[in-house]
């Protein structure tokens, strides 16, 4: 007489798998949070670059001289010039805040020349002089970013 065999999973075993797949899940779920945190901030610092960039072009276009503010043109720096560019001008459009989504001027960046207020995610742009020159030119300048903690900094002089 042949012995029937049944086929499938006993109890038992599908509740070793069931365990097995939680605590493989309890690993990676806080290792993937810490990587979106990382990355966030990391888009944060990028759009400092960016900001830095954009300022850099602009004292390149003002023989080393940085704006009070995004909207300063060229011309108002260095009367020279009869280029009227600003540093929102030479800004992508799709700056990104990487926490809240918001792009554009409104979501990720602020300026001035004193330090700006940020929420998480945004950059910030201030323009300093250590010698006064004029209301609207500058010797050196400050990007701020906001991480998920804390503020970001970094101050660079035109060289001169």
């Amino acid at each position: 007489m042949k012995k029937l065999r049944k086929k499938g999973f006993t109890l038992i075993e599908l509740l070793i798998v069931v365990v097995i797949i939680g605590i493989l899940a309890a690993i990676a779920i806080p290792n993937f949070i810490g990587m979106v945190n990382r990355a966030k901030e990391a888009s944060v610092k990028a759009n400092m670059h960016t900001v830095q960039v954009a300022v850099e072009d602009f004292g390149t276009r003002t023989d080393g001289l940085y704006p009070a503010d995004f909207q300063t043109p060229v011309n108002s720096v260095n009367p020279t010039k009869t280029d009227t560019t600003t540093v929102e001008d030479l800004l992508p459009g799709n700056l990104k805040n990487p926490f809240t989504g918001a792009t554009g001027e409104g979501g990720a960046y602020v300026s001035g020349t004193g330090k700006p207020t940020l929420t998480q995610g945004q950059t910030g742009y201030g323009a300093f002089t250590q010698a006064a020159i004029s209301t609207v030119a500058y010797e050196l300048y400050t990007i701020w970013g906001f991480g998920k903690d804390a503020e970001l900094d970094l101050t660079l002089t035109s060289g001169q």
